[in-house]
Formats: C-alpha cells, sequence, structure tokens
C-alpha cells in the first residue's frame, strides 16, 4: 500500500511539472537566431596598385563593418569578391574568411588579411563580399 501511494504521488508530481513546463507558459520560450549582415555603407577595399616592383602584383584589403541584429551570438563566412577594369572576378574560397563571430545586437569591425592581385595585368575596379549563401554585397573600393 504505501508503494503504491509513493507511485500515485510520484505520478501527481510529473504531472504538475510537465503541465508547468510544456503548458500554457511554455509560450515564452523562443528559439533565438543570430541575423548578421553586412553594412555596407561603412564597409570598404583598398586597392594598393603594384606593391611589388619585381613581380608586378598588388594587394587588396577589406575593411568589413558586420552587424547582428539578432538575439544570440552567431557567426559566418564570408567571401571577399574583386572585380577587375578588364572584366575578370575573382571570390575565391581560398580567401574566405571563415567562422567570423558577432555578438548579438552588436556591430563589429573586421579587417582581411592583404590579397594578393596581379597589378600589372589588371586594376580592382570594385569590391564585395557574399556571406554564407547569400548573394554579393557590393562596397566601395579605394585607390590610394
Amino acid at each position: 500500500m504505501i508503494h503504491s501511494r509513493i507511485t500515485v504521488a510520484t505520478a501527481v508530481f510529473v504531472g504538475v511539472l510537465s503541465t508547468f513546463t510544456s503548458g500554457a507558459g511554455a509560450t515564452n520560450t523562443r528559439t533565438e537566431k543570430a541575423n548578421i549582415f553586412v553594412v555596407a555603407s561603412k564597409s570598404f577595399c583598398i586597392a594598393s596598385g603594384i606593391s611589388d616592383v619585381y613581380t608586378g602584383d598588388g594587394k587588396v584589403i577589406f575593411y568589413l563593418t558586420m552587424r547582428n541584429s539578432g538575439s544570440s551570438p552567431g557567426k559566418v563566412n564570408i567571401v571577399p569578391v574583386r572585380h577587375y577594369d578588364d572584366g575578370e572576378m575573382n571570390e575565391s574560397p581560398m580567401d574566405m574568411l571563415v567562422d567570423v563571430k558577432v555578438p548579438a545586437h552588436s556591430t563589429k569591425r573586421f579587417r582581411s588579411p592583404a590579397y594578393k592581385y596581379k597589378a600589372h595585368e589588371h586594376e580592382v575596379e570594385a569590391c564585395g563580399v557574399k556571406i554564407g549563401s547569400h548573394g554579393e554585397v557590393a562596397i566601395k573600393a579605394l585607390h590610394p
């Protein structure tokens, strides 16, 4: 008889607990997500022109301002894109910035490494970035 009372008491407690955690109060639980995007008006690239007189190569550096308007921190992969004056384009996965972290409800600035390009063959005319699987976002291309 004592065993049956413990079983009933346990069943009642578990029933109350499950009602508390999954009942009407559960509507407050939500999935928090990051919403990371590039702030194009505050992002740019700088192309050096010929910086190595022996090879004729130049360098381009991306300065990016990222915003996370989501309620959770997140990270993204960013592919820098270069458009050249002869019509060529470079969006190499080898240049990808991997797992760039942006805290929730914040703005963060990033600087890419200096990427080489053949400045003696063509000049950077425009820049952009691709974040994840989204399309390209154009940013300003500056020349010193």
